[in-house]
């Protein structure tokens, strides 16, 4: 029986073998059937493989992917500096005194005494107006003023008689008032002439025009033979021996500036002769549209360098750090107290908030947010987003 079962296993094993065998010629038979079918096929397999290697060599040296979306930038290092040492503001440089130069009266001009840029002083006279018309007048006026003193010492000598002789009785008292009237109204017209004379003094002083200050001339605005009317404006004259810079604080500045305080004006940002310079006053509020607080400094100018109507800078110190963190201005975005940059992160732009303080030409110092070391994304920051991929082009700074 043991013998019998082995036989048909071993039957059943050939008979499977069989199949499979009968199964294979088949398959081969069918596959000689699709020759075509599988070179197409064997094809389109090696064209895949060639762009693929193809588009696995366009790698950049990174590793990197080219694409189109990667922003080409450059990049500095955040390093550690010696402390800005205070406030730069650039300021406006006006005379702290100007006065016009204005007629007095109307007239022609006659005559012109002075230039731009020239120095006068106090009651210099800088023009002259025709004053023929006003000498008559002032001829005629004085004329009456004789003629009516003439009649007021009558009058005058009419009404002692009078009043003598009211006293006496032997004057009504008709003709005693008839003379104290006649009196007083002489006294009133030679006092309403000696106005009038005063008014033609006067009108006459003013064919003089004089420098109401003294200092510098500017603005000329007068010619020979123009005629001026009263009032009419022709010059300025500045002071300069004292300048007022103005400058435009911040409100994070503020703590830092007080009235009294000592600084330096340069009329050159970088260099220059420095004049010393005193804060005479900070507004109270701050400009309801441009968010600022004026502030006022006298610089002494009897040197005479330094120009009304031009710029110069102000520095102001602070407590010297020894060190801080600065990066350039031109990496800092943002505005009121929201400010970032970008920093490279393995080739990916990341935005990162940043604290900022004082600020000196170019430079602005991080108080937070950034580490030494570093690398700051410096260009086309307009062209950034977070987590933009990136390539540095040009040596680190």
């Amino acid at each position: 029986m043991e013998f019998l079962r082995v036989c048909m296993r071993k039957n059943k094993m050939e008979e499977s073998m069989g199949n499979v065998e009968k199964a294979s010629r088949i398959l081969l038979k069918n596959l000689l059937g699709h020759k075509k079918i599988i070179i197409i096929a064997v094809v389109l397999i090696v064209v895949l493989l060639t762009g693929f290697n193809i588009f696995a060599e366009k790698k950049t040296p990174g590793g990197m992917e080219a694409s189109d979306n990667i922003v080409a930038v450059e990049t500095e290092t955040v390093k550690l500096i010696n402390s800005f040492g205070g406030l730069i503001y650039k300021a406006n440089l006006n005379p702290a005194e100007a006065a016009a130069v204005s007629s007095g009266t109307s007239g022609q001009v006659t005559q012109i005494s002075f230039e731009n840029g020239d120095l006068v002083t106090q009651g210099q006279p800088l023009a002259y107006l025709d004053d023929k018309d006003l000498q008559n007048d002032l001829k005629t006026a004085q004329l009456d003023l004789s003629k009516l003193e003439l009649s007021l010492e009558s009058a005058k000598s009419d009404y002692d008689i009078a009043a003598q002789l009211y006293a006496e009785g032997a004057c009504s008292k008709t003709a005693y008032e008839a003379a104290m009237r006649a009196y007083k109204t002489s006294q009133a017209n030679v006092q309403l002439k000696q106005v009038d004379i005063q008014d033609i003094t006067n009108s006459l002083n003013d064919c003089v025009v004089k420098a109401p200050i003294t200092g510098e001339i500017s603005g000329k605005n007068i010619s020979v033979g123009q005629y001026l009317n009263r009032g009419t404006v022709i010059a300025t004259v500045n002071n300069n021996t004292t300048i007022k810079a103005e400058i435009q604080l911040m409100q994070e500045d503020l703590s830092k500036v007080a009235a009294g305080q000592e600084v330096i004006l340069r009329p050159d940002k970088n260099a220059g002769t420095e004049y010393k310079g005193i804060v005479e006053s900070i507004a109270a509020s701050a400009n309801s549209q441009t968010r600022v607080f004026d502030c006022l400094i006298r610089v002494d100018n009897a040197s005479g360098s330094l120009n009304s109507g031009t710029f110069g800078y102000i520095e102001i110190s602070s407590q010297e750090k020894p060190q801080t963190l600065a990066v350039p201005m031109k990496a800092v975005a943002g505005t009121g107290g929201n400010y970032s940059v970008f920093t490279l992160d393995n080739g990916t732009a990341r935005r990162i908030s940043v604290t900022i303080g004082e600020t000196s030409e170019d430079m602005i110092e991080i108080t937070s947010g950034l580490q030494e070391g570093d690398q700051l994304i410096v260009t086309n920051l307009n062209s950034l987003q977070d987590g933009d991929l990136v390539t540095v082009i040009g040596e680190e700074k």
